[in-house]
């Protein structure tokens, strides 16, 4: 049977905390600058450094490869707590914090230098851990309501119920073992914690990634809504050209003219909504403003609609850059009155009716 020796668990643990801890800041870089994601990158390097510095034990002092180890490996917890605080707006536990950090500087040396005891130890910075998680769950689950979303609630649950079963189920072989004269390496203890911290890992590390990703669909929905809102149900005409086409109407456009949104956006060139007097100025305004020379500048031009009448619009544009491509944004109104009608063209052709 194939096993493997916990300095090498220990380093594979070191080695996938890293990486995690790479691929959150990553997603933090380049898909969500939540300060949240940035604060769980932290959480991983920690963990990654305190591993690091256990490996150094019987090499390095202890006070960096028990004492600092120790701290950082609390610390990555609380960095989750304060993330998942982040993550759905709520302060951040500053009184856990300090609560964990006064345990933590006044049990530690005690059990470090004047009566050392491993398990001891164990058993204080497994406490001390899992009260850290248990804290970032409670405000979890106390704050469901405000977030809203099943799903994310699910994946964080995922995220954090393997890590509190690691540092309970350590806890507990912490206190059954507490006179075990085991060393460092060969502790059953040690053994279980890098194991299982691996697996606990991976468990948030991927649960982050999902989050991240659940959160940015949530706003896309939501920035869809706000969208639709802004614009199909705005008594302003909003449109977007590129050359002499539309590529956006929104419904108050459309009906200014009297179309559909998609056949002017399919059928139509925008130079063939004005009337003959008025094409070439507009044809040359739109090309003033696709070179940003007429940029914020109000025009004015008579337009012809889907019935024959003849309407005023007056508007603004400028100048944007859209997915690489450089358009001319807008918005426009028709004025008060309408000439008289006048024969619709054949390249006008009646569309469907209006929505």
């Amino acid at each position: 049977m194939l096993t493997i020796s916990v300095p090498t668990a220990m380093l594979l643990m070191t080695i996938v905390s890293l990486s995690l801890a790479g691929m959150t800041l990553l997603v933090w870089g380049l898909l969500e600058r939540h300060r949240a994601v940035l604060v769980w990158a932290i959480a991983h390097a920690l963990w990654a450094g305190s591993i690091l510095l256990l490996m150094g034990r019987g090499i390095l002092p202890d006070v960096l490869s028990i004492l600092l180890a120790n701290a950082m490996a609390v610390s990555s917890l609380i960095a989750v707590w304060w993330g998942v605080a982040l993550f759905i707006g709520k302060p951040l536990p500053m009184l856990g914090t300090a609560s964990i950090s006064t345990a933590y500087g006044l049990a530690f040396p005690w059990l470090t230098w004047i009566t050392p005891s491993l398990s001891a130890r164990v058993v204080v910075v497994r406490l001390l851990m899992l009260f850290a998680l248990t804290g970032a769950l409670h405000t979890l689950l106390a704050n469901r309501k405000r977030i809203g979303n099943t799903k994310a609630i699910l994946l964080s649950l995922i995220g954090l119920l393997p890590g509190m079963l690691v540092m309970g189920g350590t806890l507990i072989g912490a206190v059954l073992t507490w006179e075990s004269p085991a060393a460092f390496f060969e502790h059953p203890v040690v053994r279980m914690t890098v194991i299982g911290g691996i697996v606990a890992n991976l468990a948030w590390g991927l649960s982050v990634l999902f989050l991240v990703i659940e959160r940015r669909s949530l706003l896309r929905e939501q920035d869809e809504a706000v969208h639709h809102v802004l614009t199909e149900q705005s008594v302003v005409g909003l449109y977007m050209i590129e050359g002499d086409r539309f590529t956006y109407v929104n419904n108050a456009c459309a009906d200014i003219f009297g179309y559909c949104p998609q056949v002017l956006v399919d059928e139509m060139q925008v130079s063939d909504l004005a009337i003959p007097e008025d094409r070439e100025r507009l044809s040359e305004g739109l090309r003033r403003y696709a070179s940003g020379e007429l940029n914020g500048r109000r025009y004015h031009y008579r337009a012809q609609r889907r019935n024959g009448e003849l309407v005023d619009i007056e508007g603004e544009a400028r100048l944007a850059h859209w997915q690489g491509r450089n358009v001319v944004v807008g918005v426009m109104v028709a004025l008060g009155g309408t000439a008289s009608p006048v024969p619709q063209p054949e390249n006008l052709r009646l569309a469907g009716s209006l929505p």
